[in-house]
């Protein structure tokens, strides 16, 4: 028997609740996990129930937003929780796999939610950072007319992930990595949970091991439940019923945070370059490893040490750009991992050396003078005759 529209809706609409609900029960720990309202947030919520935001929450007004932040520590969960939290439409957009022909597609969504008098929905974007300068440029009149409220997450710098005639129209929001008492309590939660979490799993995991896997996230939650999930399910693949960390393989303990071309590359750097400038050799050569560690291009390095010998160093010590030249050739005779010697015989020479930034400034002080003399006539004394 054929069923009447309406039975046919609602039967259509039991079966798109069941699969959704079938793909969160197979989906990742962290992302059954997420929280489901603002007071489940944990660590440092920007609303706060004190706040300013969270005034303007309870008025129903929500501002434009830039959520910068490394990964893990909620971005994308703080944007679908103040799109339930207003009671708006949520619309998501990757912007590492949006051309333009998606990002008008989602616009048009949009346009035609704000018409039908239901209010501007919420537009998240993703790593906006990859949005190139038309993309940005398409946003800015749905932004500024308020068809859309813009919520955009990024771990760059805002300055660089945003064009400054977007960001002037949204609110810088920066969120900082998850503290250990954060995770543990996101941890615990995990454990207890017996429908999102694994509270059903028959495996206990002792409280020191979960201040562990807290330690071992380095800030981020998708890490630590992540970590929680592998070993769960390692001990529940064994039949055992107390879990153990020599049950997760050593690479997953101990893979570091770092990305060779975004934040972390930046920051690395420059507390490498500052170390070495400040005279500390274990502290410059501790941000070299990391950098190694985390897959950086050791040629790199070297450029930034041969650099340093002229820029910090200079005359002070006239050697040490002899040395940061003969480590770059070192480098591309020997390959890693033997190079690594030659690298960390540099920067300890470095950092121990001299410094002097005369060549700097006299440089500064020969490119004032140009600008301001202009095309001096050459004198003849000077001249090649």
């Amino acid at each position: 028997m054929l069923l009447r529209h309406r039975e046919w809706g609602n039967a259509a609409q039991a079966v798109d609740l069941f699969r959704a609900a079938a793909r969160r029960a197979h989906a990742p720990l962290a992302e059954r996990m997420r929280p489901q309202t603002l007071d489940d947030w944990v660590g440092a919520s920007p609303f706060a129930a004190d706040g300013e935001l969270a005034a303007a929450l309870r008025t129903g007004f929500l501002p434009s937003l830039l959520l910068v932040g490394p990964p893990g520590c909620g971005k994308t969960t703080l944007a679908r929780l103040l799109a339930r939290t207003t009671g708006r439409a949520l619309l998501e957009l990757s912007a590492t796999s949006a051309g333009m022909a998606d990002l008008r597609a989602v616009l048009e969504r949009a346009e035609a939610a704000h018409s039908e008098a239901r209010g501007a929905p919420l537009l998240f974007v993703d790593e906006v950072h990859r949005l190139n300068k038309a993309q940005q440029d398409a946003l800015l009149p749905y932004v500024e007319g308020g068809t859309v409220v813009f919520v955009a997450a990024t771990t760059e710098a805002p300055g660089f992930a945003v064009r400054r005639a977007l960001l002037s129209r949204v609110h810088i929001i920066e969120l900082d990595p998850l503290g250990e008492d954060a995770l543990t309590r996101l941890l615990k939660r995990a454990l207890h949970d017996e429908h999102r979490g694994v509270g059903r799993s028959g495996v206990h995991v002792a409280e020191h091991l979960v201040e562990r896997l807290a330690k071992r996230a380095r800030g981020d939650g998708r890490r630590a439940l992540a970590l929680l999930e592998t070993l769960v399910n390692a001990a529940r693949a064994k039949g055992m019923t107390e879990a153990s960390e020599d049950l997760l393989p050593a690479a997953i303990l101990e893979a570091l945070a770092y990305d060779s071309d975004g934040q972390w590359h930046y920051d690395c750097a420059s507390a490498f370059i500052k170390s070495m400038r400040a005279s500390l050799p274990s502290d410059a050569l501790y941000w070299q490893e990391r950098m190694l560690q985390g897959g950086e291009d050791p040629r790199f390095i070297a450029r930034r040490m041969l650099i340093f010998a002229s820029e910090d160093v200079g005359n002070a010590d006239t050697q040490a750009l002899l040395v940061a030249h003969a480590t770059s050739e070192a480098l591309e005779r020997l390959g890693m991992p033997e190079a690594r010697y030659a690298l960390a015989q540099c920067c300890l020479y470095l950092s121990r050396a001299t410094k002097s930034r005369e060549t700097c400034r006299a440089i500064k002080r020969a490119r004032e003078e140009t600008r301001q003399r202009g095309d001096l006539p050459i004198p003849a004394h000077l001249r090649n005759t």
